[in-house]
């Protein structure tokens, strides 16, 4: 066995004595992770695989096995006593240890199909983390038998599963009345958080992935069932399956001051490797990646992105990928980062779905009607004002500098004058136009609706430069609720230039476009 691979010669092992699905493999290499990481006998555990099984044990006691012929065959873990009860699982005397003080026990199941439910348990756990300390004085034959265990080629846990500075191996916190210290909650493996976003994913758009793939690029069969399978998983990193030459939905560890994070979005990975010995088939898709975040430069203004180019850049809000960054070597991410110890997989599953429009549109193969983002239900006008984060607990540079606070700002005071003057009644914001967008602010008049986009350049010239294009999409796009006044919403005075501009747009077209003065 090489220490370095244990999980591909586990694979391997499994996909020739059992022939068990990808996916019942990927649950037996977690099954595995979770010995390592929750057993008390760290420093004297040592694992192996073998022709008949694999088995991570203690002097001459199984902690954990899969064995593959004879009456033995199935899968085995140690318990403590008076074990948690898990259908499909049979409970054997560890008989070493019935006449000592704490009596230990195996639970065992013939089918695979049962490792999700110990995976999932953390009662399971628990009793496997006692179990593990107290076979160490429970048994007669948990002595060390190490020139035993070299004989059999197998290696110490030490080699083959580096101990984290996150697990303690001194809580102090204990199981009620137990008498003995137990571990805390550790933190998952990217494995196992794979895994979970797998089998989370039936209920969400993202999970139809592999039939999206399908679609997209006119395959005769569907490539995978899951997003992330065991080729595509590493120990820091994961990425969807067939997503080395695309757009990739990427999960991994991030380290940012000290703080371990997890993120989840998309990123485009420069790096050459036999699947991909060049760059230049992800070229065009970074093409159709800009044209999608220039045509909705908000769509994700809650997400942000980095790269990694020698080394980490810091975060910055969505937009176009420079040309500069397309090279050998270098990563480019969108999305979010959450605390490693605490994972919100609804909030992951959700970005993926707000995702999918962006992954259509850049793995469309170039045809010439990219796909856009899914329409939203029709335009129905709702009054009022969207709550958002509150700007009051912000530094000034972070008011004067963040688009989306000033942004918030800037939308608060124009729904409190519009308000003032057409009656709250009449003023909504953020509703949807009906084409897959949704408008600042909007107020309702007798003959019609006026679009308000509210942008947060200084100059009044910029602002109509970004926000025009957006307000006559609003009202124009097939589909969109058609309005008769269109104003550009930006906190400087108008001035002369502008103004003129504006004059010969309504004069020449005729186009209802205004400029209005947003008072802070």
């Amino acid at each position: 066995m090489d220490s370095h691979n244990w999980r591909d010669e586990v694979r391997n092992w499994l996909q020739q004595k059992w022939q068990v699905s990808p996916s019942l493999i990927q649950e037996a290499i977690i099954f595995f992770e979770k010995t390592f990481t929750n057993t008390r006998c760290y420093d004297r555990a040592w694992f192996g695989i073998h022709n008949e099984m694999i088995s991570l044990v203690v002097g001459g006691i199984f902690l954990a096995a899969l064995v593959h012929s004879g009456s033995d065959k199935g899968i085995w873990l140690l318990l403590d006593q008076n074990p948690p009860q898990i259908n499909g699982f049979d409970y054997k005397p560890v008989k070493s240890t019935q006449r000592s003080a704490s009596p230990l026990v195996w639970a065992h199941s013939v089918s695979f199909d049962t490792l999700n439910k110990i995976i999932i348990s953390d009662e399971v756990w628990l009793s496997y983390t006692n179990a593990s300390e107290k076979v160490l004085t429970s048994s007669s034959s948990s002595t060390d038998r190490d020139n035993v265990q070299l004989r059999r080629n197998k290696f110490r846990l030490t080699q083959i599963w580096p101990i984290r500075n996150d697990i303690s191996h001194d809580a102090e916190q204990s199981q009620p009345n137990s008498g003995l210290n137990v571990l805390p909650v550790n933190r998952l493996t990217l494995h196992e958080i794979a895994a979970e976003i797998n089998r989370k994913s039936k209920s969400y758009l993202i999970g139809k992935l592999q039939d999206i793939r399908t679609e997209l690029k006119g395959l005769a069969r569907r490539p995978g069932k899951s997003i992330f399978s065991s080729k595509t998983i590493s120990d820091n990193w994961a990425f969807h399956h067939g997503g080395r030459s695309e757009l990739q939905f990427n999960i991994g560890w991030e380290d940012t001051a000290g703080l371990k994070e997890l993120r989840h979005g998309v990123a485009f990975s420069f790096e050459t490797s036999k699947t991909l010995p060049m760059i230049d088939i992800l070229v065009p898709k970074v093409r159709l990646f800009n044209d999608f975040l220039r045509l909705y430069p908000e769509l994700y203004s809650d997400m942000r992105m980095w790269h990694y180019k020698e080394n980490r850049s810091s975060d910055y809000m969505p937009g176009p990928i420079s040309s500069e960054l397309v090279t050998e070597g270098c990563f480019v991410f969108l999305g979010k980062r959450q605390p490693a110890d605490n994972i919100d997989y609804d909030m992951i599953l959700d970005d993926f779905d707000k995702l999918l429009p962006l992954y259509r549109y850049t793995e469309n193969n170039n045809v010439s009607q990219p796909v856009t983002i899914p329409l939203d239900a029709p335009f129905t006008f709702k009054s009022g004002c969207t709550v958002k984060a509150s700007s009051t607990v912000a530094t000034y540079t972070q008011k004067q500098l963040n688009v989306n606070l000033r942004h918030n700002e800037l939308q608060q005071a124009l729904y409190q004058h519009l308000v003032s003057q057409y009656g709250k009644e009449n003023v909504g914001t953020e509703i949807t136009s009906g084409v897959g967008t949704s408008v600042d602010v909007i107020v309702r008049r007798d003959n019609g609706y006026w679009f308000y986009e509210i942008k947060t350049s200084l100059s009044p010239r910029a602002c109509l430069r970004e926000a025009i294009g957006q307000l006559l999409e609003y009202a124009f796009w097939p589909g969109a609720q058609p309005a008769i006044r269109l104003v550009v919403a930006g906190e400087s005075p108008i001035d002369k230039d502008c103004m003129e501009y504006l004059r010969r747009l309504n004069l020449r077209f005729p186009l209802p476009i205004d400029y209005e003065q947003i008072a802070l």
